[in-house]
């Protein structure tokens, strides 16, 4: 009984240790956050990675874009189901430098068209040589893979169809 009434008197605890842990907590939080507010935007990154390349249009482009070769896998074209009930199409290709450059960055634009000819999805996607190779040389390839999302089981997806639209070469 004697332990029943003395359960309010209760010694105070030292709460200094719980109060630094829970402020170093909010201090690493807001560290985070100021990193990741102060980073560039990923359309400022990609702005910044293409900066003088030859854009579709100019003529460079038109001379640089006829020597590179982008040949569709299409045996290795995977689709997936999402837990949305959505379709992600998985494209895979080679891409191969018959110039006499090397490339240090392309934009390419990979459309998923139905049996006339219509685009049903389409996608850009930015192709920068990985940790291996910093640039495509000339007479070599590299493959890229681009996930396409938000098909239904409806759509008449006849072909993919690759289309670089910015090209980057070594100075």
């Amino acid at each position: 009984m004697d332990t029943l009434l003395n359960q309010g008197n209760r010694e105070k605890g030292n709460y200094k240790v719980l109060f630094g842990a829970v402020g170093a907590a909010i201090l690493i939080v807001a560290g985070f956050v100021g990193f990741y507010a102060t980073r560039p935007a990923h359309e400022d990154k990609k702005q910044q990675i293409l900066e003088g390349a030859f854009l579709d249009g100019t003529p460079e482009f038109a001379a640089l874009s006829k020597k590179i070769a982008i040949q569709n896998d299409a045996e290795n074209t995977y689709q997936s189901f999402t837990g949305l009930g959505t379709i992600t199409m998985f494209t895979r290709s080679k891409i191969r430098n018959m110039s006499d450059k090397n490339i240090v960055a392309l934009k390419i634009k990979v459309g998923v068209l139905d049996q006339f000819d219509k685009v049903i999805r389409e996608k850009e996607q930015l192709v920068i040589p990985g940790d291996k190779i910093q640039s495509i040389p000339p007479n070599s390839d590299v493959s890229v893979n681009v996930p396409i999302e938000g098909f239904s089981k409806n759509d008449d997806r006849a072909r993919v169809q690759w289309k670089v639209t910015a090209v980057k070469v070594e100075n």
